[in-house]
């Protein structure tokens, strides 16, 4: 988001300098959605990286222990990290890059 400029005083035919003040916040949500039932599981997070994406793992395989889970993901180096353990309950699958449908 860019900071609106307005009028400012200045001299006959002198643009007006200003500074560009960026000012946003950034967070992501993981979840998934069960396309039959409708239901869902969401978490947010401010930061990424696989300790996040971890972390949603372990949250989401305890919030439904009983049923196996198929998650589909992007190839974000985060999402496919080798320090990544993911539970039996969840099986992961990911999307190549040129299937712009998927993504």
């Amino acid at each position: 988001m860019k900071t609106i400029v307005r009028r400012l005083i200045t001299s006959l035919e002198v643009k007006p300098l200003c500074s560009w003040q960026w000012q946003f916040k950034a967070f992501w949500i993981y979840g998934p959605v069960d396309p039959t039932t409708g239901e869902q599981f969401f978490l947010q997070f401010t930061p990424v990286g696989s300790d996040c994406c971890q972390l949603f793992l372990n949250q989401f395989s305890q919030a439904y222990p009983g049923t196996l889970n198929v998650l589909q993901g992007d190839n974000g180096a985060f999402h496919k990290a080798k320090t990544l353990l993911v539970p039996d309950s969840t099986s992961d699958t990911y999307c190549f890059n040129h299937l712009t449908v998927l993504n």
